[in-house]
């Protein structure tokens, strides 16, 4: 159960590093405007246990926009019969996301728990970003960048 806390905590601070909107509406106009997509990835092993996370966020005018988490976890069969109970705790850590605009799916197979979050930034209400604690991240390619690498992603 560490492991799960551990899990739900990198995915946890994985979105909050990821998630935000600049603020300044007329210093993003100035911005170059190339597209771009940050992919990101990262896998932890531990007995019985492993956990791979692939993370892309998308930008447009070097503000991220959009954030898709992919995370597999992979689990031994001593885990087989807590895998219900697991991928309900995961639900219930996410329901709160949820409930402010971020879609979060589980589901199990075999041996896995997959759990995808995906965000639209652009579609949160400023009231949302704001209970989210988003509202005035810096969100430029290169801070979210080194954000993410900060928590032991490997990023392309």
């Amino acid at each position: 159960m560490k492991n799960l806390v551990r899990v739900v905590g990198i995915i946890f601070l994985g979105t909050i590093l990821l998630t935000g909107c600049n603020s300044k509406k007329e210093e993003a106009a100035e911005k170059k405007s190339t597209d771009k997509v940050l992919s990101c990835s990262n896998i932890e092993e531990q007995t019985g246990m492993k956990n791979k996370i692939d993370m892309t966020v998308e930008f447009k005018n070097d503000t991220a926009y959009k954030m898709n988490m992919d995370m597999t976890v992979d689990l031994d069969d001593s885990y087989q019969s807590y895998m219900e109970q697991i991928e309900t705790s995961l639900k219930e850590q996410f329901s709160k996301f949820e409930e402010q605009g971020i879609q979060v799916n589980t589901k199990i197979k075999e041996n896995q728990i997959l759990v995808n979050i995906h965000t639209n930034f652009e579609k949160l209400t400023k009231e949302e970003k704001e209970s989210l604690g988003f509202s005035n991240s810096d969100n430029s390619y290169k801070a979210v960048k080194k954000s993410i690498q900060d928590v032991g992603y490997t990023c392309k």
